[in-house]
């Protein structure tokens, strides 16, 4: 029994020799692991603020579906429709008979120039892109339109022997 404690006391002592010699070892090693703890603690309570907050910025913005604050009945006003309801399409046709060598009344007192007679129907659909940059003048305007004279002519000419084509 004697032998079995002095055996334990040395193995004791062996311990914390060992103990001793690991601690400045150890203790480095446990202050890194405290940092990284409290780093992640604290990148979590940033997470959750960030997405705290870009879900308050999200909710403001006029696109979200559950909006909120000065711009939450925006969907509401009809800017479009209002917009389009104070515009005047004549000036614009009239424009663009004049620019293209058309009566005011359009398409039907232009029958013999255009080839059409009696009572076929020519339907054409042209859909020109046209970019006018701020503050353009009627005759910027007018220049813009006979830019597409000739391609609007060319489109009916096009048409006009496609449709005598297919009358064959």
């Amino acid at each position: 029994m004697a032998r079995i404690k002095r055996r334990l006391a040395t193995f004791d002592a062996v311990i914390k020799r060992i103990g001793t010699a690991i601690e400045p070892i150890l203790k480095p090693i446990q202050q890194l692991w405290n940092w990284i703890k409290r780093i992640l603690s604290k990148l979590g309570k940033t997470k959750e603020a960030i997405g705290k907050h870009a879900q308050i910025i999200r909710d403001h913005l006029p696109h979200s579906p559950a909006k909120v604050g000065p711009l939450k009945d925006l969907n509401k006003l009809k800017i479009v429709e209002t917009i389009a309801s104070t515009m005047k399409p004549t000036p614009l046709v009239k424009t663009m008979n004049k620019s293209l060598g058309l009566m005011t009344t359009g398409m039907g007192s232009n029958k013999n120039k255009l080839g059409i007679g009696g009572g076929t129907q020519l339907v054409i659909t042209y859909s020109p892109t046209i970019t006018m940059p701020n503050g353009t003048t009627k005759e910027e305007f007018s220049q813009l339109l006979k830019k597409h004279k000739d391609e609007v002519v060319a489109i009916f000419r096009r048409e006009l022997e496609r449709k005598e084509r297919v009358a064959y």
